[in-house]
């Protein structure tokens, strides 16, 4: 009709008169409309008579006349307004009368009870109408429809929540009516619990149609709830199967006949469970044993009502876990459930533990294997370190016993050297001519050499073996390398070599004598291995730090060797001079023991630079009283010289007697004592090593003497035992020490001291 309207029409009509006959078809659809929300008697006959009745009279009243073109716009408005009313009356007649005299079904009636008069969900709590209701009915009411135990569970829980102890007789209040109305809508639909509950509560019977309603919503639910029930079991990984209390099957799943295929016959509602076990006992499920006995003993599990598990594995290999349990009145269910996987998981498992005992036996016995050879290795071993503590412990001893005798034989070296020095001292004093007195200065070159080589060689001995601890203190730099550095000029002007020195004032942290030394062999070493050129010498403080450095255009130090020169007896093989090679070994000695470090940048044919560096100190106060000049002349004086080599004796006496000095000597403790007691030296010079016995030296003979002639008489130990335990000991005692070799200046400043301490006590 759409299409044949628009094919005719569209073309010639205004858009206001389409619209107006559009409206007035529309219209004869409302008295089915109104009819079948509010008026139960309603009926579908009466809607399709009526919309008949009015389509044909809006057909030939309104369509027939548009057609004809003699009809004006005017006049087809009206005819619209016209036929619209009169198909709409017709139409509303003819529904009535239709609905009003059509037999009405049960199926019509609770339609028109559905939508006409539905049942209004409300979450306001229903009100109780009745006085004579009490608790006691409403549980009645609950456990008619959820069951005793399920009841009783419900109502611990609202007195558990609301805090409350619910009385039998008592009157329901508001919050337990919602309770029971939550509760029975769980089991019979939300709508049909508010009908029965308010029925209930009201004392009223139910009509046919609201029964009818009820037991929908009912059906309603149960049908839900078996739905889920069945898709449940349809998707669970377990066969499932139930039987009733006769033993007969009347429920399965899916999975169950997935794992047992029985024949068509047998899996069915009500089939007894005696033929399926017969069927599988058949097929040899149960194994090779008497098939009646099998079945039996599966029946009397199930009529026992007894819960089991257990496991069989099936003829294709299959192992399928059976686990039952009774149901309330009657009846058995049982889960299958396929377990090949873990079973094959744990046989594999054991297998591999098998496996894995057998390897870790294996490897247990290689571990004793490798433990016994460990052991052996181990006593090897142990053996070996013993070796090496013995050997250790030999050259420790070889070591100490080098120090012993290089002790001992300084003493011995160094007294003829002394002697010799003290000869030579004295004949520099005399009046010889120029030939005779070269001489003697290359004898005093010759003799200052083997002292300091000697003193090399011992100085080395002591530091390796600890002896030598250095005295850290505050030092002038200047003032004690101001000597030193006139010494290397005098050497360098001889040689015809350059000697710039830039000293700035500072004080540094040091041991005068490591720092002294270390600076000697450096600067000696410079002018030695330079032939032309010049050395430099710089002393610099750059922050808390002062840098020292010698640099030279000597022959210089190839890169392969420069971590050789600070070993002992180490020379460079270009160098014409002669030497051990031991002065930087004892520079490095010393460098680590005041905590630096030297270092070394040199270039073969153009020279080097040695350089080191000290912490910065700050200066000592010292006093500016100027000192009185004394008199230094011996003339007169009686000095006692105790030594027991003969040669030192006259040695000294010779050099003494130079100076104006009356000496008289003793070689042992009792010559000693026999000159005391004819006279009373003024001044002791003694040495420390008397005769074999340790308690008879030099320090216990000047105290004897003292002892004897109740005075502090002045005196010097001079000897070659390096010990500074000894050197503490002249302290406590108050004598004076002085290192042999003897340098003569150095005594000649101590007899003078000693002399000015002489007659200052004369004049008190």
């Amino acid at each position: 009709m759409a299409f044949l309207y628009h094919q005719q029409m569209t073309s010639s009509r205004s858009l206001h008169s389409i619209g107006l006959i559009a409206f007035s078809l529309v219209i004869q659809l409302m008295p089915a409309i109104v009819g079948g929300l509010y008026w139960k008697r309603a009926h579908a006959h009466g809607v399709y008579a009526g919309l008949m009745v009015g389509l044909v009279i809006w057909v030939l009243w309104l369509v027939l006349p548009i057609v004809s073109e003699q009809v004006s716009q005017m006049e087809q408005n009206e005819l619209i307004s016209q036929g619209a009313m009169i198909s709409l009356a017709a139409n509303s007649i003819v529904y009535i009368l239709f609905s009003h005299f059509a037999p009405q079904r049960l199926i019509d009636r609770m339609q028109a009870e559905a939508f006409v008069s539905p049942a209004i969900s409300s979450n306001n709590t229903v009100k109780a109408q009745a006085t004579n209701v009490t608790v006691s009915d409403l549980i009645t009411l609950l456990s008619t429809f959820m069951g005793t135990g399920r009841c009783e569970q419900l109502l611990e829980q609202y007195q558990q929540l609301n805090n409350c102890q619910l009385s039998h007789t008592d009157t329901p209040n508001e919050s337990f009516l919602s309770f029971c109305e939550r509760a029975l809508g769980g089991v019979i639909g939300a709508s049909s619990a508010k009908v029965l509950l308010d029925s209930a509560l009201r004392g009223k019977k139910m009509d046919f149609t609201e029964v009818i309603n009820f037991f929908d919503d009912t059906t309603q639910a149960m049908q839900f709830n078996m739905t889920a029930l069945l898709t449940s079991l349809e998707n669970m990984d377990q066969g499932i199967s139930v039987v009733d209390k006769h033993l007969n099957l009347v429920a399965w799943n899916k999975r169950y006949a997935n794992l047992y295929p029985y024949p068509d016959n047998l899996l069915a509602v009500g089939s007894p469970i005696e033929k399926l076990i017969r069927y599988n006992a058949s097929q040899g499920e149960f194994g090779t044993h008497n098939v009646d006995a099998e079945v039996e003993k599966r029946l009397a599990h199930l009529r026992s009502g007894m819960p089991h598990r257990f496991t069989r594995q099936r003829k294709d290999g299959r192992v399928i876990e059976m686990v039952g349990n009774p149901l309330p009145g009657g009846g058995f269910v049982t889960s299958f459930n396929d377990i090949t996987g873990h079973v094959e998981i744990q046989q594999a498992l054991e297998e591999s533990n098998i496996d894995l005992e057998a390897r870790i036996k294996k490897r247990t016995e290689e571990v004793h294997s490798i433990n016994a050879e460990l052991r052996l290795e181990i006593e090897r071993r142990s053996e070996a370190e013993k070796e090496l503590i013995r050997a250790r412990k030999a050259a420790e001893d070889a070591n100490a016993s080098k120090t012993r005798f290089l002790a001992l034989a300084s003493h011995d070296v160094l007294q003829p050297l002394n002697a010799a020095k003290l000869y030579v001292s004295a004949l520099e004093e005399q009046e010889l001519s120029e030939q005779a007195l070269t001489i003697i200065n290359k004898l005093s070159h010759s003799v200052t050499s083997s002292e300091t080589l000697i003193g090399t060689l011992l100085d080395i001995a002591r530091l390796d073996q600890g002896e030598m601890k250095p005295d850290i203190e505050s030092i002038d730099v200047s003032a004690l390398l101001s000597p030193l550095v006139d010494e290397i000029a005098m050497r360098a002007r001889e040689k015809g070599l350059g000697f710039k020195v830039i000293i700035r004032p500072c004080w540094v942290k040091a041991d005068k004598t490591y720092l002294y030394r270390i600076t000697q062999n450096l600067l000696s070493n410079a002018v030695k291995y330079t032939e032309k050129g010049r050395v430099l010498f710089i002393v610099k403080p750059v922050k808390e730090t002062v840098y020292f450095k010698v640099i030279d255009t000597g022959i210089g130090i190839s890169s392969d060797k420069k971590d050789s020169i600070f070993g002992d007896f180490f020379r460079a093989n270009d160098s014409k001079e002669h030497g051990l090679g031991l002065g930087l070994g004892v520079v490095r000695r010393l460098s680590l023991q005041l905590d630096s470090d030297i270092s070394v940048v040199s270039k073969i044919g153009k020279g080097s630079c040695f350089a080191f560096s000290l912490a910065k100190a700050a200066p000592k106060q010292v006093s500016n009283i100027p000192a009185k000049p004394r008199s230094t002349t011996f003339t007169g004086m009686d000095v006692l010289c105790v030594d027991d080599q003969r040669e030192n004796l006259d040695a000294m006496q010779t050099l003494l007697q130079k100076w104006g000095v009356n000496v008289f000597l003793a070689n042992n403790w009792d010559d000693a004592l026999k000159v005391c007691d004819v006279i009373q030296p003024q001044i002791l010079l003694m040495d420390y090593q008397l005769s074999h016995d340790n308690d008879k030296n030099g320090l216990a003979l000047i105290e004897e003497i003292r002892h004897r002639l109740n005075i502090v008489v002045p005196a010097a130990l001079i000897t070659a035992t390096p010990d500074e335990s000894l050197v503490t000991q002249c302290k406590a005692q108050g004598v004076n020490f002085l290192a042999k070799p003897l340098k003569p200046a150095k005594l000649r400043a101590l007899l003078q001291s000693m002399t000015r301490y002489i007659r200052e006590a004369k004049n008190v």
